[in-house]
């Protein structure tokens, strides 16, 4: 169904802005106006930018596998997606695919194996690995008490959450078009509200 009027998000941090720059691209699919509150314009203390940033696609729940894989996607080429084509702001956002290693005692080395045949089933590059093979391939690790690991070769790793978030707002509010769209920042009772821009600032720190 299409939607025949604006859209608020409460908050805009990671979500916020990733609901705001995926609902901007369809403007002219019945979305006509996105508005964002948020109490912290520069998003320095929210949860996103004091996060880690990590993303792994070894879960229970197909739903969340299937999210990771689409995130380390988008990630991987966030600078195309979010590419302002302008020098002074950069769309990088410091992906860097290390993998993720979970490891399971012989207590929960059956919820491991079926965890990975989910993730396998979703399309997961997950490897399942015996203690001997731990101990190959990680030399430095321990492997005493340890039944079973999984190791996410691909579509695992961390990012800078900061830079995407904040690329992510500037791309909505490009695509958004000037006056197209409002981003409200609500601390307390009191608002400050701006006009979304395609222009930026000339100096200043990262700004909505």
């Amino acid at each position: 169904k299409k939607l025949s009027k604006g859209v608020v998000i409460i908050g805009g941090g990671a979500i916020g802005s990733s609901i705001a720059y995926f609902l901007s691209k369809k403007l002219s699919k019945g979305v006509s106006r996105v508005v964002c509150i948020e109490r912290d314009k520069t998003l320095s203390r929210s949860s996103t930018a004091l996060s880690v940033g990590g993303c792994r696609q070894q879960f229970s729940i197909l739903e969340n596998i299937q999210l990771s894989i689409f995130g380390a996607d988008f990630l991987r080429s966030a600078s195309q997606h979010l590419d302002l084509g302008n020098p002074d702001f950069s769309s990088e956002v410091g992906w860097r695919e290390r993998g993720y290693l979970l490891l399971a005692s012989e207590a929960g080395a059956h919820i491991m194996h079926k965890n990975f045949e989910t993730q396998r089933r979703c399309g997961a590059e997950v490897t399942l690995l015996e203690p001997t093979q731990l101990a190959s391939r990680f030399p430095w690790l321990n492997v005493d008490g340890v039944a079973l690991g999984t190791f996410g070769h691909r579509n695992e790793g961390y990012f800078d959450a900061f830079a995407m978030a904040t690329a992510m707002a500037r791309k909505a509010r490009q695509q958004c078009g000037s006056g197209a769209a409002a981003l409200r920042l609500a601390k307390r009772k009191l608002c400050w509200r701006a006009t979304w821009s395609s222009t930026p600032p000339a100096r200043g720190p990262p700004t909505w």
